[in-house]
């Protein structure tokens, strides 16, 4: 969910208004590819307007010369029952007022044509705005998405400059994030001095590496622990290595969704289901004598 917005950050959003203004009097040549897209998204959020609303926007008796003279009203081939019986058009504004969010169709394309309208000095503040108010600082989804935006939209909207300055920006950011988790785990283990190395099956936990990540994952997906939209797999690897001695930065390549899948073995399965029945017998013990 996106944060309050600033007025001064507006112009950092995906903002339909503003995408709309700017393709149109830009990029004129695919405009009407734009439009088609913006009148779906539009009919998809139920954005209708019947014509009198648009007459009584516009102070003009005639829905034709709107029509001509402002674009972005669009005239569809929905329609809906009047009190007469009889069927009215619908129509659409698609320079509507809505920041597009990631759930939201065509969310990539909306989010590359943005890009485009943007000056290059300007990048660098609109990804750092997006990293915080849509991904929860988690930056490795947004450089993923990052990724495969550029690799969709090479040749439709994004220039070797722009692709250039966002590969330099996510670099950046990758650098300073790890850094941050370096200096945060010395700082761990100055303040931990009995902190413990762990070695292959020395027993110090009941659980394997792999079948820790597991019970991480189930108790997640039942949210025993926050999800993922507020505890990132490195934060749940920083939280996990005090709790077991295994490496933070292990438990969260083991955390993706590759990794995960190839630890669900039947071995590890099994080991984390007995140790979830120990635990159901021992409170259960405890519940008896209530």
């Amino acid at each position: 969910m996106a944060k309050e917005i600033k007025e001064e950050e507006r112009t950092l959003e995906l903002d339909l208004n503003r995408i709309t203004l700017v393709e149109g009097l830009a990029y004129p040549d695919t405009f009407k590819e734009y439009k088609n897209m913006a009148v779906v998204l539009s009919q998809i959020k139920d954005w209708y307007l019947s014509e009198e609303e648009v007459l009584g926007i516009y102070g003009l008796d005639n829905i034709q010369k709107i029509l001509e003279q402002y674009p972005h009203i669009v005239k569809t081939n929905a329609h809906w029952k009047n009190e007469k019986g009889t069927f009215d058009i619908k129509y659409v504004d698609i320079a509507s007022v809505y920041n597009i969010k990631p759930s939201d169709p065509y969310y990539d394309i909306f989010f590359a044509r943005k890009i485009r309208q943007l000056d290059l000095l300007e990048l660098d503040a609109f990804l750092d705005y997006h990293t915080e108010h849509y991904y929860n600082n988690n930056l490795q989804d947004f450089s993923r998405f990052l990724r495969i935006c550029i690799r969709k939209h090479t040749t439709t909207f994004l220039n070797t400059e722009t692709i250039q300055t966002i590969n330099e920006w996510i670099e950046a950011k990758e650098k300073q994030q790890s850094v941050l988790q370096r200096t945060s785990e010395k700082q761990i283990g100055k303040e931990r001095k009995n902190k413990v190395t762990r070695a292959s099956e020395d027993k110090k936990t009941c659980l394997s590496l792999e079948q820790t990540v597991l019970l991480i994952h189930y108790l997640q997906q039942e949210r025993v622990f926050l999800n993922d939209e507020y505890l990132n797999d490195t934060e749940m690897g920083t939280a996990f290595e005090i709790l077991t001695g295994y490496s933070p930065n292990t438990i969260r390549i083991n955390l993706g969704d590759s990794h995960l899948q190839k630890n669900k073995s039947k071995i590890n399965l099994t080991k984390v289901d007995k140790i979830l029945s120990r635990l159901q017998i021992a409170v259960g013990n405890d519940l008896k004598g209530k």
